[in-house]
């Protein structure tokens, strides 16, 4: 799984899934090989490409 954040792209993992809601679900990610998260800001949303897919999702750090 990629993240794009502005212009920056870190890859990611998804460590964790909880089920928020019928149709929400909370996902806890961790990066490898040192890269580092970007910095976040209150508002800002993240674009996450799987495979062929990409969805925009807000979030919080």
């Amino acid at each position: 799984m990629t993240l794009r954040h502005r212009t920056e792209e870190v890859d990611a993992t998804v460590t964790e899934k909880v089920t928020l809601a019928p149709d929400v679900v909370g996902l806890t990610l961790a990066v490898g090989d040192g890269q580092e998260v970007p910095p976040w800001q209150a508002g800002a949303h993240i674009e996450v490409h799987c495979g062929n897919q990409r969805r925009q999702y807000s979030g919080a750090p």
